[in-house]
Parts: C-alpha cells; sequence; structure tokens
C-alpha cells in the first residue's frame, strides 16, 4: 500500500501539470500534456491521481463528519461549519459546502483525463481495462455522493480546459445523473477483475456494490430485482465473510485492516498529507467537536448490543465518550472502509423485502444478529422488518457515512431528523462562488435570494 502513495504523489504532480496554462517553450525537465501518457507508469501515475482525488474528497472528515451530523448518530458540540449543517442551515458561501463540491469535480476532472488519454497509450504493459474501469468507478463514486448532497449536477465527460466550457456547463435533473452513474458503473464493473488482497484497489465487486446502492435509491421499476441480483452475486461469488464477532474491531483498526469483510476501503496513514482528520475532530485530545449522538447510544443499550457497541463508541477514564472507528494506531490513521460484506447482506435483505419476500429477507437480518450475538428479530411482516433493517443498519454501520444517505433513500430523514423541517434542506446550496462563476448552474429553490 506504501507504493500506492507513492505513485499518488506522481500522480498529483502530473494532474497539476495537465490543468495548468501551456507554456508557449516547453521546459525540458517538466512533464507536460505532450511528454505525458505515453507507457504504462504514465497511466498508473495518473490513476493514482484519480485515487487520490478520491481519498481527499469522500474520506476526509468534512464529508464524513457533516453528513454524520445531519443524521441521527453525531453531534457537533462546537464549530460552525458542522453546526450549520446540524440544524440544516448551511450558507451560500460555507466552506464544507464549496470545497466538497471543488474537490469533487476535481476527481471528476482528473478521471476524464484518465479516460481521454488511456486508450491511446500502445504500451503493451498496460493494462487498460483495470485502468479505465477504475476510472470510471471514482467518477461515478464521486457523482453518487455529491448528487446525494446537492441535487441537480452539471454531468462532465470531458477534461475542462477553458473558462468557456467552465462557465457554460448547465446541470441535469437527478433522474439523468442516476442514469450516468449507472452507466459509468456498468463499463466498470465489465472492465475491473476479481478481488485481489489489496483491499485499497478497485474490483468488480465494488462496482457492483455501488451500482447495487444507486438501484436501491433510484427506485424505478425493476430497480429493487436488479438490486437483489447484484447483492446476490457479491454474496454467493465474491469471496468475502463476515468476521467473527471477537475480531469486528479489526475493519477499523490501522495496521489489522484489508479484512476478508471488506469489499473495498480507501487507503490512509499518519504521514504527512495522508491522513484523514478525523481521529482529531471525534476522539479526546485533538479538536473534539463531533460526538456520538443519544439515539445511537440508547439503541446500542436498548438492544444489548454490546460487540458492536463496543466496536463503535468507547470513553476516556474521565467519561468523555467518542466515536472508537477512527482511532489513530501509533499515529496511523485507519483506512475508510467503504463497502463491506455485512453491508451488502443488509442491502439485499432491503430489496427482498420491497419485492414482498420478506421471508427471504429476515434470514439475512438474523445472519448480521448472530454474528453480533443478538437474538433474531421479532419482525413479522413487511412494514416491520423495513423498520427492523433500518435499525440494523444503523447498529452496524454506524459512523461509517451510511446513515445520512441511508435515511435519504428511504425517505425518512424528515421524519427522523427533528431539525429538519422540510425535504429541500436535505441538500446543499450550489456554492456561491460557482453560481457567480456560471450563473447557468441555478441555485437550489431552499435557497434562493440568499448570497
Amino acid at each position: 500500500m506504501k507504493k500506492i502513495i507513492k505513485n499518488i504523489v506522481a500522480g498529483i504532480l502530473g494532474a497539476m501539470l495537465l490543468n495548468a496554462c501551456v507554456l508557449e517553450q516547453e521546459p525540458i525537465s517538466q512533464i507536460t500534456k505532450d511528454n505525458f501518457y505515453r507507457n504504462a507508469n504514465d497511466a498508473e501515475a495518473a490513476i493514482n491521481a484519480c485515487y487520490d482525488g478520491l481519498q481527499s474528497y469522500r474520506a476526509n472528515h468534512y464529508t464524513l463528519l457533516s453528513t454524520g451530523v445531519m443524521s441521527d448518530e453525531m453531534i457537533a458540540t462546537r464549530g460552525g461549519n458542522f453546526t450549520r449543517h446540524q440544524n440544516f442551515e448551511p450558507n451560500l458561501d460555507q466552506g464544507n459546502v464549496g470545497d466538497i463540491w471543488r474537490g469533487g469535480f476535481f476527481g471528476i476532472n482528473r478521471c476524464n483525463d484518465v479516460m481521454e488519454n488511456v486508450p491511446g497509450i500502445t504500451d503493451g504493459a498496460l493494462d487498460k481495462d483495470r485502468i479505465l474501469g477504475e476510472a470510471y468507478f471514482i467518477r461515478a463514486f464521486l457523482y453518487y455522493d455529491l448528487h446525494m448532497l446537492y441535487g441537480n449536477l452539471p454531468i462532465i465527460t470531458e477534461e475542462n480546459r477553458t473558462i468557456e466550457t467552465v462557465t457554460s456547463i448547465t446541470r441535469s435533473p437527478v433522474a439523468e445523473v442516476q442514469a450516468f452513474i449507472i452507466e459509468d458503473l456498468m463499463k466498470s464493473e465489465s472492465m475491473l477483475g476479481e478481488a485481489s488482497e489489496n483491499k485499497t484497489r478497485l474490483n468488480k465487486w465494488a462496482a457492483k456494490s455501488l451500482l447495487a446502492k444507486v438501484y436501491l435509491t433510484r427506485r424505478e421499476s425493476g430497480d429493487f430485482e436488479k438490486a437483489a441480483d447484484l447483492t446476490n452475486e457479491i454474496i454467493q461469488n465474491g469471496g468475502y465473510s463476515l468476521l467473527p464477532a471477537e475480531v469486528l474491531g479489526n475493519l477499523f483498526q490501522a495496521g489489522k485492516q484489508g479484512t476478508e469483510e471488506t469489499i473495498f476501503e480507501i487507503y490512509f496513514d499518519g504521514i504527512a498529507m495522508n491522513g484523514n482528520g478525523i481521529s482529531n475532530q471525534t476522539v479526546p485530545g485533538g479538536t473534539y467537536r463531533v460526538l456520538p449522538e443519544q439515539p445511537i447510544i440508547d439503541l446500542y443499550e436498548a438492544e444489548n448490543d454490546t460487540v458492536r457497541g463496543k466496536v463503535a463508541i468507547d470513553s476516556t477514564e474521565l467519561g468523555e465518550i467518542f466515536i472508537n472507528k477512527y482511532v489513530q494506531v501509533d499515529g496511523d490513521d485507519p483506512n475508510i472502509v467503504v463497502f463491506r460484506l455485512a453491508d451488502i447482506i443488509l442491502l439485499r435483505a432491503e430489496a427482498l423485502n420491497e419485492l414482498g419476500q420478506t421471508n427471504e429477507a429476515k434470514v439475512l437480518v438474523n445472519q448480521i444478529r448472530e454474528r453480533a450475538l443478538l437474538p433474531p428479530t421479532t419482525a413479522t411482516s413487511q412494514e416491520e422488518l423495513r423498520d427492523a433493517i433500518a435499525k440494523e443498519r444503523s447498529l452496524e454501520l454506524s459512523f461509517e457515512n451510511q446513515r445520512w444517505y441511508d435515511l435519504r433513500r428511504t425517505g425518512k430523514a424528515v421524519s427522523t431528523i427533528p431539525e429538519l423541517t422540510t425535504p429541500d434542506r436535505e441538500i446543499w446550496p450550489v456554492p456561491l462562488r460557482e453560481v457567480q462563476l456560471n450563473g447557468n448552474l441555478g441555485q437550489n429553490p431552499s435557497y434562493e435570494g440568499e448570497g
């Protein structure tokens, strides 16, 4: 994994230079558009720059903690940005609102650059399918997050090189964005190979995992069947298995990750720029401004769920409670788990239950509860099991950037979060700077007239 970071550095330099203005006279010692993308090493550096875009966008503390405080599992004790998200009162020039938009599209631009240039490389050592499959996944992944946060989005398929291009882009409806994400993921799944020991590199099971989640989010005719089929493929053929209860914490402990349960995780360590910064916000001794919220604490206690409760939440000798999934070990930050088998099993249960196959879905829910050393669910009807699945996902996947998206996907955000009084505030505003640069983007209705 250390090699990945070295390649990322090379990729960053390449991407920075590729997006810079072209000088009239090419400096002989520098990487430029004309002397890059010539061989397999160049392509590898470029795709690792895409991974870097994913690393710096999706898994840093701004994205994960912002969505966490919007749900009922995290609470911000101080700090303007997180408090505004928690109260559903973000403003147009708020740091997180602008940084996450720009970070997402910067990563998308890198992926577009790879898709445009890698096909022309003739080096026989290059695995084009893998490189392009990874780029399609990362672009789809970023679009998935962005559309869940901002709603309608500009669909950009070529690297932006001119001011005219950037300032003329318009936003497409969510339905079109979702169709675009699905198209990218289908390409990615067809190009990527099977799982490897390195869980920080993408494979076709990761593509199927996100594709299933998009179908469950879209909820059009036939989507539940598609999600059920995809999750079944992963469960039956992916080669993954649930960790035993006694080592469940290995999923989130630096130095013990890359487990047999993990499908994909984003790489971090504690060196230089390769940390994720989450522990500084969530563990006593740092900034410590985001804590577990009472509903999730109460839920673990009500269920007597000590197995998962101890993995998710801990406290100091002074009684300071904190989120336990992002604690540094010997200065290293843990990787961020994006997809794991327990998540996929519960997604399949959700899809089957919506298809009326409630008994089959119960078997899957009970599989997860059995691993947690809990008795079977008492749910019997489709509606009861729907609630049971939501509860199980909350217990199993707490603090993993899942809860807010689950609430949005199932239409339960307004009825669950007291501070959220209208669906219009489930999404953020388009950043003020972006609207000022390009009036064609427009603004989300709840924020019109602000700024």
